[in-house]
């Protein structure tokens, strides 16, 4: 018996390294556990991802969601949606805001907000200090 999985992505062109390889995917508990040319698996859903390219998530080391205070210009909403919508996969949150982000009370507050928006949209969220300059 084989092993099921919560997804299967089938026929995709898999970016490994720096070469590009026809692969079928396993991913069980929000996990890839497979990468296998092998297509008899079963799963809940199964994505068939034939002529499509699939990559690594990608890493912004510098955002500026601009909240509190700048809204008008980009808040955590709408930035990490563009973000998710790009293959960004994580991201580094270099808050220039007024008030500054300079408490841990504050730091949580602004954590909270932001998972309980896009709960499924970031796998992980980096919070880089930022200190007024005077």
């Amino acid at each position: 018996m084989t092993e099921k999985y919560d997804v299967f992505i089938k026929n995709g062109d898999v970016v490994i390294g720096q070469s590009i390889e026809k692969l079928n995917i396993g991913i069980k508990d929000q996990k890839i556990t497979l990468l296998t040319t092998n297509t008899n698996y079963e799963a809940e859903e199964v994505i068939d991802a034939k002529n499509l390219t699939i990559m690594p998530g990608v890493i912004d080391s510098q955002v500026h969601f601009r909240e509190p205070g700048s809204e008008y210009k980009e808040d955590m909403n709408t930035g990490t949606q563009g973000a998710a919508l790009g293959g960004v996969t994580s991201i580094f949150e270099m808050p220039n805001t007024y008030p500054p982000t300079a408490t841990v009370e504050f730091l949580f507050l602004k954590t909270v907000k932001l998972l309980y928006m896009n709960q499924e949209q970031l796998l992980s969220i980096y919070w880089q200090d930022m200190r007024q300059i005077n």
